[in-house]
């Protein structure tokens, strides 16, 4: 798996959706291009002739397919400044129970992160539900008074 990090869709008006389409297809030709050609360089040569299968995902069809704003696999902005520990926390840090997950909260972006991040917030729920369990299981034991 290779993945070239494209920039959002524009949110400025202008260009049809034909317009933008058209702009998609020469960024994905010309960005499939450069990767087979730094295969190759790297020594694997006639690489392209190897290739069996290929599917290339532009902002257009990760909007359509995921509803993601702009098109955008990376959430909020990719500057140093966003990454990390700089991105919001996964709890809310007013509304309790309240859990976000995904590429724009931590630990970060794209799918493996995104994943990791789902399996802690998962883990959280769960270990709040279990302390929550305890304590109603206690609350509903008869005192043993003497």
């Amino acid at each position: 798996m290779v993945l070239v990090p494209a920039p959002p869709l524009t949110e400025e008006e202008g260009g049809s959706l034909e317009d933008l389409r058209d702009a998609e297809e020469r960024l994905k030709a010309k960005a499939r291009e450069a990767v087979i050609q730094r295969f190759e360089d790297a020594g694997m040569a006639d690489f392209r002739s190897s290739i069996v299968d290929e599917s290339i995902r532009g902002p257009l069809e990760w909007k359509a397919l995921f509803n993601l704003r702009r098109g955008s696999v990376f959430g909020i902005a990719h500057p140093m400044d966003q990454l990390s520990l700089f991105r919001p926390a996964p709890e809310h840090p007013k509304l309790r129970n309240l859990f976000s997950v995904g590429a724009s909260t931590r630990p970060g972006n794209g799918v493996p992160l995104v994943l990791v991040g789902a399996q802690q917030v998962a883990n959280s729920i769960l270990a709040r539900e279990k302390e929550l369990a305890a304590a109603r299981r206690a609350m509903m034991k008869p005192s043993s008074a003497s």
